[in-house]
């Protein structure tokens, strides 16, 4: 093919198609970064959505967690609450059978004007070094004789359960109308 074009005009030629070439690569880059951008917001509106879906799963997951806490400490009190009125009436159940027996170790003629049963205790055992409850119960009352407080004191000695029961030497001073005392320990079961 003969070109019988000026070389002006083949420069202005090579130069236009060199720009159209240059256009193209440049429209295509632009489609290509404008293509790339459109994906990344894709992708970051897609993470967003998913962070946010895993905020409303954690703070669901934290609302059934502090409801589960709030459930379980309500249990625990519950439970502390119940296993107190348990030992309560365990203890009224000890000290109204206690009453029995201190009623039956008092023969006739004789009363109490005093009766005292104190919170439980613990002390130490020397042989297992575990801890036992009791009772520190103590009584005041009359006698009409010393006999008959000798016949209370071994009353209450003949129960397996009353311990260290103790009377003071005043109560043997006196041989009619007596007002005579006692304590004595019982072990809780």
């Amino acid at each position: 093919m003969i070109n019988l074009l000026s070389p002006q005009k083949k420069t202005v030629l090579e130069q236009e198609e060199k720009l159209r070439l240059v256009s193209a690569l440049l429209i295509i880059f632009c489609l290509s970064l404008l293509s790339f951008v459109l994906i990344m917001l894709s992708v970051k509106f897609y993470i967003s959505g998913e962070l946010e879906a895993q905020q409303i799963v954690f703070s669901q997951r934290q609302l059934e967690r502090n409801r589960f806490q709030s459930v379980a400490q309500d249990i625990d009190s519950q439970n502390i609450y119940l296993s107190q009125i348990q030992t309560f009436y365990q203890e009224n159940f000890t000290r109204s059978d206690i009453l029995d027996r201190i009623s039956q170790a008092l023969p006739q003629n004789t009363y109490l004007t005093n009766l005292n049963i104190s919170s439980v205790f613990e002390a130490k055992s020397n042989k297992d070094i575990k801890s036992e409850k009791y009772l520190l119960i103590s009584l005041i009352g009359f006698s009409p004789t010393r006999d008959i407080v000798l016949k209370i004191k071994d009353n209450l000695e003949k129960q397996e359960r009353f311990q260290e029961v103790y009377f003071p030497p005043s109560n043997w001073v006196k041989p009619d109308n007596v007002e005579f005392s006692v304590s004595f320990e019982v072990k809780i079961k």
